[in-house]
């Protein structure tokens, strides 16, 4: 389907507000607290540039090709022809109010391009529903107001520490158990050798960013119940809260769980998987069905590749294409006489793909020695936050 280009209002409006700026000097802050920037999630989310790129030329067909975008995309972008960016603001849907904060910061001397992002997104689709835009764009904007006026100012790390701590966005999106042990660092700050920061320091920071993204995870999958609370209600699951069962538990024997695995178990079952063999095998069979036995051995080593976290990572598509095997399977089984649609699959697509990040964050904080009570106490975030999502929806959990 083919997108249809911005407004004349909007064209106008955005080319007015980048023109504001043009020749302006600005400091740009590199550093963020609380979100990571966009392009870390999009690696996270093995989402890569070029894909995202060919899926909005699909529906804007005026966009540049990628390898011109690919300037913008380096680590040292340059500066785009009139012409490139003409066609960027007329077929690229452009968030107003991304333009509107970034006119504003740089007009107060700053450029915060991971909290511009995170506000584009917002804006662009991320979350529909005005109570969840208008909440995540206000929390960016105080994640700004943090980053420019209280910890930019100041010199020393410990300092900008204590300025980061101190304010209410940490308290309210950081990790809470994390919050409890930064007055103790800072308090020796002073014996680590060679003036360097603790070890500890970056993995406080890692986890408050952990709970901000499975806070943000929560409010999408509450805003998805909202919107389709139809479909909600028909399959009592009202008070499900979408993605809790993929949160991790820790095991002093065992170590963490594997939330690919509970997904591809949690999909297996629903399928009909009956666990006389593991469940990557039954759904690389039930996925390679009809296929040659080749496509079934791979699709079955490419899901035991995924839950050991090798280097092989199924695409969006292919996590898609599972999910609707999965689905119609499940249809199938149940002898029900509906058709499962799309929004569905991507549903779950988005639930194996979020299994997956889980799985990574969780490794990569695991592997610098992150004690199981801090990480537990970030992913205890989501059920949290899915709560107040719920309830500042219209929609609260009983």
């Amino acid at each position: 389907m083919e997108g249809q280009p911005s407004n004349p209002e909007t064209i106008a409006t955005v080319k007015s507000l980048l023109e504001s700026i043009e020749d302006k000097e600005v400091l740009l802050l590199k550093g963020t607290v609380l979100i990571p920037p966009f392009e870390k999630v999009m690696t996270l989310l093995n989402i890569s540039h070029r894909a995202l790129w060919a899926k909005s030329k699909q529906i804007h067909p005026g966009l540049p090709d990628f390898k011109t975008m690919e300037k913008v995309f380096d680590a040292r972008p340059v500066k785009l022809s009139k012409g490139t960016e003409a066609k960027l603001i007329r077929h690229l849907p452009f968030s107003q109010k991304a333009a509107a904060f970034l006119v504003d910061s740089v007009n107060q001397g700053y450029g915060l391009s991971a909290v511009t992002g995170w506000i584009g997104a917002v804006d662009s689709g991320l979350f529909e529903q005005p109570v969840a835009k208008e909440f995540w764009i206000s929390t960016c904007k105080r994640i700004a107001s943090l980053l420019t006026a209280k910890m930019h100012p100041l010199t020393g790390i410990p300092e900008r520490l204590q300025a980061y701590i101190s304010a209410d966005i940490t308290r309210r999106l950081g990790c809470p158990l994390a919050q409890s042990l930064y007055p103790e660092l800072i308090a020796t700050w002073g014996d680590a050798p060679d003036g360097q920061a603790p070890v500890q320091y970056q993995h406080l920071l890692s986890l408050d960013c952990m709970a901000t993204l499975l806070r943000i995870g929560a409010w999408m999958m509450a805003e998805w119940q909202a919107s389709n609370w139809e479909i909600v209600c028909a399959g009592e699951q009202q008070d499900r809260m979408i993605g809790l069962s993929l949160i991790p538990r820790f095991s002093p024997t065992d170590g963490w769980d594997s939330p690919i695995r509970t997904a591809l178990e949690a999909f297996a079952t629903a399928a009909g998987w009956q666990q006389k063999q593991t469940a990557v095998t039954f759904l690389g069979r039930l996925w390679g069905k009809g296929d040659s036995g080749p496509d079934v051995a791979s699709k079955t080593r490419l899901l035991r590749n995924w839950v050991q976290l090798r280097p092989s990572r199924p695409s969006y598509e292919m996590l898609f294409d599972l999910a609707r095997v999965c689905a119609i399977e499940h249809v199938r089984l149940q002898g029900l006489d509906v058709e499962v649609g799309d929004a569905d699959h991507m549903l779950n697509a988005n639930l194996l793909r979020a299994a997956e990040a889980l799985s990574r964050l969780v490794k990569y904080l695991d592997d610098l020695g992150v004690a199981p009570e801090l990480i537990g106490s970030a992913l205890a975030c989501y059920e949290s936050e899915y709560r107040l999502a719920r309830t500042a929806l219209g929609f609260p959990v009983e």
